[in-house]
């Protein structure tokens, strides 16, 4: 049996007896998209049952996926708890906006937000919460004429969030 076919057979082995607690080590390792996605399924059902699911994984965009708390774990111990949006405010790292256009007004933008970039139609602002400054932002380029072509916001991910914590890559973990 292939490698994929192998560990979705002890995944269906781990789920026949239907367990309150599953504990799920690295699952999608080793499966094809397709097989990834149905896992992936399976585990958001799990959890609309009312299941426990404990997940160890490499991967952050099935940590982004399939989490509701996450544990950052470096070297057996937990250096931080928390849900991926509480993880990502707790280094502090900034967001970016990026605007793309006919752009006016950029000197009362920088007034307000110092960290501004301006290049040829674009600039990119680095922000603490996008989510409360976006909109100022474009109110002040509308209210100003601005021909907004594009937005595009840059969140710092789990990734960043693990690399900054432990101060390791993810190929070290």
């Amino acid at each position: 049996m292939s490698g994929g076919f192998k560990r979705r057979l002890n995944i269906a082995i781990s789920l026949l007896y239907e367990p309150k607690i599953l504990i799920l080590d690295e699952p999608s390792t080793g499966l094809d998209v397709t097989s990834r996605r149905q896992l992936w399924d399976l585990i958001k059902g799990f959890k609309v049952d009312g299941k426990t699911i404990i997940l160890a994984t490499h991967y952050m965009e099935e940590v982004e996926a399939l989490a509701d708390r996450i544990a950052i774990i470096n070297e057996g111990r937990v250096v931080a708890v928390g849900t991926a949006d509480e993880l990502k405010a707790l280094i502090g790292e900034e967001s970016i906006i990026q605007v793309e256009g006919i752009l006016k007004g950029v000197e009362r933008i920088r007034e307000v937000f110092p960290r501004l970039i301006e290049k040829s139609g674009t600039l990119r602002i680095h922000v603490r919460n996008s989510k409360e400054v976006l909109s100022k932002i474009l109110e002040l380029l509308i209210s100003v004429g601005s021909e907004i072509k594009a937005i595009k916001v840059e969140e710092p991910t789990l990734e960043d969030v693990f690399l900054k914590l432990t101060g390791r890559t993810l190929d070290e973990a």
